[in-house]
C-alpha cells in the first residue's frame, strides 16, 4: 500500500494523478474476461482507494469529483468477477518439521539468519502476526505505538518453567494506545520460543531496541516483514515444502495446539480470540501428521537432554 500511494504522488501535475488514479482502478481490478498476476480482489482495492483519499485529505488536495460514483460501478463489477474466480487455496500450516528445517538453514548463517529463525520460533509457539513482531523500517526512528522493543519484554516462572511475556501495541485487532501480551512457556528442546526470545536480549545488549533485529558495525538494523516472508519461503522452498508463508506459523501454532488436544479456552487466552474466528487459522491433521509431530517432540527433548 505504502508502495502505491508513493507511485500515485510521484505523477504530477494533478492531471497526471488523476490519469494514475483511473490506471490504478484497471490495473489491479479484476474483470471478467482476463487475468493478471496482479490482480486483486475488490475488498482490497477499497482498501487501497480508502489510502489514495486519505492522501488528498492530507495534501489538501481535491479528489476527483466524478471518482465516486464511477468507483462504486467499477468495483461492483470487480466484485462479480471475484465471485467468478476460484478461490485461492488455504495457507497451509508450518509444522514442527518445517521449523527444523529452517533450524538446518538459518543456525548455521550469519546475525540476520539467526534473528529470522528465532522470529519464526517465537511466532510459531506465541500464535503471532509476523506484523506483530517485526518493525516497520530496518533503520531510523521507529514508532513506541507499533514497534516491540526488548524492554516490553518479561521473565517469569510457571509450574512448568520459565516463561515470557511480550506486550504487543502493533497487533492487528489492538486499538491505538491499547497493549495485548503474547505469553512463551518454555520448552525442553532446541525449538524453545524462550531461549530465542532470550537470545535476542542478549544479542541485542543494554540499549531498548527493537527486540527482533541484529547489531552491525555500522548499527541495529531491525526485522521488516516483507523481507522475513521473502527469506522464509525460499528456505521452505530449497527443502521442497510449498504452500507454506509467514502467516502459517500463526496458523500452525493454533492448529499443533488444537491436534493435541489444547482446550479451545485456552488456544483463544494464547491466540488473542475473543470469538470463534480461532477456527479459522485451524487446518486439520492426518493421524500421520499428529504422530509424526509427536514423534518429533520426544526426539528433540531427548537430544537436548544429551
Amino acid at each position: 500500500m505504502p508502495g502505491i500511494l508513493w507511485l500515485y504522488e510521484a505523477t504530477d501535475p494533478r492531471s497526471s494523478r488523476q490519469q494514475a488514479f483511473w490506471e490504478l482502478l484497471y490495473w489491479a481490478g479484476r474483470n471478467a474476461t482476463t487475468t493478471s498476476p496482479q490482480d486483486v480482489a475488490s475488498k482490497t482495492l477499497t482498501k487501497y482507494l480508502f489510502g489514495i483519499q486519505a492522501w488528498h485529505l492530507y495534501h489538501s488536495t481535491v479528489y476527483p469529483p466524478e471518482a465516486k460514483a464511477k468507483i462504486t460501478v467499477l468495483l461492483r463489477s470487480s466484485a462479480h468477477a471475484d465471485a467468478q474466480s476460484p478461490k485461492r487455496p488455504r495457507k497451509a500450516p508450518v509444522m514442527l518439521k518445517h521449523l527444523v528445517s529452517l533450524t538446518e538453514t538459518l543456525l548455521p548463517g550469519g546475525p540476520y539468519q539467526k534473528a529470522v529463525l528465532d522470529l519464526a520460533i517465537t511466532a510459531f509457539w506465541g500464535m503471532a502476526r509476523l506484523s506483530e513482531l517485526t518493525s516497520k523500517r530496518e533503520e531510523g526512528t521507529l514508532r513506541w505505538s507499533a514497534t516491540l522493543f526488548t524492554s516490553d519484554v518479561k521473565l517469569y516462572q510457571t509450574p512448568l518453567g520459565i516463561a515470557a511475556a511480550l506486550e504487543i501495541r502493533g497487533a492487528k485487532t489492538c486499538a491505538p494506545g491499547d497493549s495485548q501480551t503474547i505469553h512463551l512457556q518454555g520448552l525442553n528442546h532446541m525449538l524453545c520460543p524462550v531461549a530465542a526470545v532470550k537470545r535476542r536480549i542478549a544479542e541485542a545488549g543494554p540499549n531498548d531496541v527493537p527486540l527482533f533485529g541484529f547489531n552491525t558495525p555500522t548499527g541495529r538494523v531491525n526485522l521488516v516483514k516483507a523481507k522475513v516472508v521473502r527469506t522464509l519461503g525460499q528456505v521452505w522452498s530449497e527443502h521442497g515444502y510449498q504452500g507454506i508463508t509467514g502467516h502459517s506459523l500463526r496458523v500452525g501454532g493454533t492448529s499443533l495446539r488444537f491436534a493435541i488436544g489444547v482446550p479451545v479456552e485456552e488456544i483463544c487466552a494464547l491466540g488473542r480470540w475473543t470469538s470463534n474466528c480461532y477456527k479459522l487459522y485451524l487446518r486439520d491433521y492426518s493421524d500421520h501428521d499428529l504422530e509424526d509431530s509427536l514423534s518429533l517432540i520426544k526426539s528433540l527433548e531427548k537430544a537436548w537432554v544429551q
